[in-house]
């Protein structure tokens, strides 16, 4: 673990899978960008290290793994600082996003990315990730009306079914 590190800030554990993310890392990469790592459970019932998992499009200030959630064959990392929506388009600083993975056997993959419906400059939606089996809740801090910035937050509700993640 380096100097100044966030490891371990944000983790969550299901059956055999531990998560610990270090938001603000890089690890020689892109400033703040974020990662987040992956334990197994072994035989002798000791978590050991098998991977890092890392954005499908860092940038820096990202901070991917600022949350993380993890339910049924899921994982969801929030990236509070993700500046770009789903088509990696329409830069907005710190409107935030949700990458979610899909956990199988054979290793875990990117299935897709997450934006608030209500993007705003510093929304840091995804700063906050709530998981059951099979609904998701994704804060957005700040949503902006018209140019005008509202001082409260919101929360987005969604339902997920096999390969499909549908809005509340």
């Amino acid at each position: 673990v380096k100097a100044n590190s966030f490891f371990g800030r944000h983790l969550t554990i299901a059956d055999d899978y531990l998560f610990i993310s270090d938001f603000r890392s890089g690890f020689g990469q892109v400033t703040n960008s974020g990662l987040v790592f992956l334990y197994m459970k072994g035989n002798d019932g000791l978590f050991e290290y098998q991977h890092r998992i890392e954005s499908q499009s860092p940038h820096e200030d990202k901070y991917f793994g600022s949350s993380i959630g993890v339910s049924a064959n899921y994982l969801f990392i929030g990236c509070y600082g993700d500046a770009f929506d789903t088509n990696g388009a329409n830069e907005l600083d710190q409107a935030g996003s949700v990458e979610v993975f899909k956990i199988e056997e054979d290793g875990i993959d990117y299935f897709k990315k997450i934006t608030s419906p209500e993007r705003s400059e510093y929304g840091h939606f995804g700063q906050e990730i709530s998981v059951n089996s099979s609904n998701l809740a994704i804060s957005d801090n700040i949503v902006y009306t018209k140019g005008t910035k509202l001082h409260y937050g919101k929360v987005h509700f969604y339902r997920y079914e096999a390969f499909q993640i549908n809005r509340g």
